[in-house]
């Protein structure tokens, strides 16, 4: 069997801390949408994966489907320039942060 490694991607990505925190799209919306409980849901009742009230999230509309996003999850924009959440464990585990030198360019 032969060994493999993930090619290296960068991407950029934001910590998600509420609504009309950003991030935007090149147009100005806001990427991250207001969380819609399912019908006859309650916004007040505790996500099962973070604990906090549902008011307090958000929504994201991708190519495959929608997600809720969490307060503190990172908001990612991949190649394809699509934005996506992902849990900051999950994010961690596979990105680090590019450190810049002063008057570097960045492309």
């Amino acid at each position: 069997m032969k060994r493999y490694r993930s090619k290296p991607i960068f991407v950029e990505a934001v910590v998600w801390d509420g609504l009309g925190a950003g991030p935007f799209d090149e147009t100005g919306a806001a990427v991250v949408g207001k969380y819609q409980p399912k019908r006859g849901g309650d916004d007040k009742e505790t996500c099962k994966l973070c604990g906090a009230e549902r008011h307090q999230h958000g929504w994201i509309q991708t190519i495959t489907g929608g997600y809720t996003v969490c307060p503190g999850d990172m908001i990612i924009r991949n190649t394809a320039g699509e934005f996506c959440p992902n849990k900051p464990g999950a994010f961690n585990a596979v990105f680090e942060e590019i450190r810049h030198r002063p008057g570097e360019i960045v492309k």
